[in-house]
């Protein structure tokens, strides 16, 4: 139980620990991962980066469609400033 409590960083006060959530963001794949006494990968979505890739850089089109990810794991998880 001790260990539990030293990982709290965020909580209501009652003793309850939080996770954290990680996004790693690679060239093709994003990955969302919660951890508190070990990392756990939780949802995973594909977007190729590198096509239509211009010299701007990532298209509008796959900028909408990691915007909408973080959008949509951000509800479904409760993510925040505190937390991610």
């Amino acid at each position: 139980m001790e260990k539990v409590f030293k990982t709290l960083e965020y909580g209501t006060g009652l003793g309850i620990a939080v996770h954290k959530y990680y996004f790693d963001i690679g060239s093709s794949t994003i990955k969302l991962y919660k951890y508190l006494e070990e990392l756990e990968q939780i949802k995973e979505k594909s977007i190729l980066f590198k096509k239509n890739y211009t010299d701007r850089g990532i298209s509008d089109e796959h900028i909408k469609e990691l915007i909408d990810f973080i959008k949509q794991v951000k509800k479904e998880n409760n993510l925040d400033s505190k937390n991610t």
